[in-house]
């Protein structure tokens, strides 16, 4: 006879066991004690280390200090004042074992009470860690330094006037001059990018002394081979241009060879970079880089496997297009590109749809002639489609309506003013509408 579920003994999950054992295991008084055990035993060993440490300058001493704070950072608050101040004397010593591990504690401890007095006063011994002959010691100097700028943005100051811009130009500078291993020579200067681009972070807006000098690492630092500092440095250029224009010359091309970059982390940044460089620059300057293959590069990624870089690639088109200019919108349509932008916007997810549907809109209000035409055959379809989609979005909305009035209009061959212009009387009705909307849906 088959018994029915309902006639079986009621079965027990797993969960129903782990649940209450989970919560009996850890609020049980034993294990609380247990637990309080533990953090006394390692206060008792950190005391003893501290006392040490007061009247020995031997490093096992200062390594165990480290060693407790890596397993449990929280024990920095226990750390006696004496303690923390004897420990930014070690960053003078000549022994490099404890200036290191010296350097490790005073890390751990950034965030701790004793934090203040960490970035007043450790922040010039550090910054001359960074040319010690030791790797590890340099290297640790600046993990700590991006600590105590993170935790504290007005250590900039304190940074700026002992010279940290100047120090981190000369590691980029004489890398090659550096005696170490190649891997240990990327991981140094993938610090000093990473500090840089904090320091950076932490103003609004950069004096201009500072900004050539930070424009001045850009260029060097963008030519190495090591793609951990690349992703620093090109994720650098990209928050700079997002606050406005960055004249960094002819490191558009290098930026333009990194598009086709095996790390997408380094094809996004090089991407939003130079999409930025399109938003604030002229016409000179997007035909500069359109000379230089631009269009070519953003040809290839169109297809990349990532989603955000095709999007970026989007946008880029969207700001070339929305300029409005002629022979711009006829390298567009001569490299297939438009072909490319309606795929996307058939097959793609929602945000790749309306960014390259801004493009070949924009594309659409700048042509004329025979461009027109083209984009008409092409395009018009579209625009009830994109309409569905983007019912929510006003902008997007007033653009379809605007094509559709082109359309109903109808445009000459011969005539020598844009489809924008028979509508509105005005070649740039699209310049500020993609721009504005670009910078939003990437963020």
């Amino acid at each position: 006879m088959v018994i029915e579920r309902s006639d079986r003994e009621e079965e027990t999950s797993p969960v129903d066991i782990i649940c209450p054992l989970y919560y009996y295991v850890y609020h049980s008084p034993f294990v609380s004690q247990l637990l309080a055990f533990n953090i006394n035993k390692k206060i008792a060993r950190l005391n003893a280390a501290s006392k040490s440490v007061m009247v020995s300058d031997k490093y096992k001493y200062v390594r165990e200090l480290a060693q407790l704070l890596t397993t449990d950072p929280r024990l920095g608050d226990q750390l006696k004042s004496e303690v923390v101040t004897r420990l930014i004397q070690f960053l003078e010593n000549k022994r490099f074992n404890i200036t290191f591990y010296a350097a490790v504690v005073l890390s751990y401890i950034v965030s701790s009470k004793h934090g203040s007095v960490i970035k007043d006063e450790t922040v010039p011994y550090l910054l001359n860690l960074i040319p010690s002959p030791d790797m590890m010691v340099r290297v640790q100097a600046l993990i700590t330094l991006n600590k105590i700028a993170k935790v504290y943005p007005d250590s900039y100051d304190t940074m700026i006037k002992n010279g940290v811009l100047e120090l981190l130009e000369s590691l980029f500078t004489n890398k090659d001059k550096i005696d170490a291993s190649k891997k240990n020579i990327g991981s140094l200067l993938e610090r000093a990018g990473g500090l840089l681009t904090t320091l950076c972070r932490m103003k609004q807006q950069l004096q201009s002394d500072v900004m050539i000098k930070v424009v001045r690492i850009i260029s060097i630092a963008i030519v190495n081979d090591f793609e951990l500092v690349l992703i620093q440095i090109c994720l650098l250029i990209s928050i700079l241009s997002d606050r406005g224009f960055v004249e960094i010359g002819f490191e558009v091309i290098r930026l333009l060879d990194l598009i086709d970059h095996s790390q997408y982390k380094i094809v996004i940044s090089a991407l939003r970079t130079i999409g930025n460089y399109v938003r604030w620059g002229s016409v000179e300057n997007i035909q500069f880089m359109i000379e230089r293959g631009l269009l070519l590069h953003l040809k290839k990624v169109l297809c990349h496997e990532y989603t955000i870089v095709r999007k970026e690639a989007s946008w880029i088109i969207s700001n070339i297009t929305a300029v409005a200019n002629h022979s711009h919108i006829q390298e567009v349509i001569g490299l297939g590109l438009i072909d490319m932008l309606i795929k996307l916007v058939r097959t793609e997810e929602f945000e790749v749809k309306e960014v390259a549907a801004h493009a070949i809109f924009n594309a659409v209000s700048g042509s004329k002639g025979k461009q027109f035409m083209y984009l008409k055959e092409n395009c018009f379809p579209l625009v009830d489609e994109v309409r569905s989609f983007c019912h929510d979005d006003g902008r997007v909305v007033t653009l379809c309506s605007k094509i559709l009035q082109l359309d109903n209009i109808g445009a000459s061959v011969t005539t020598g003013t844009t489809a924008a212009d028979r509508v509105s009387g005005s070649a740039k009705c699209a310049r500020p509408f993609e721009k504005v909307t670009r910078k939003k849906n990437r963020r």
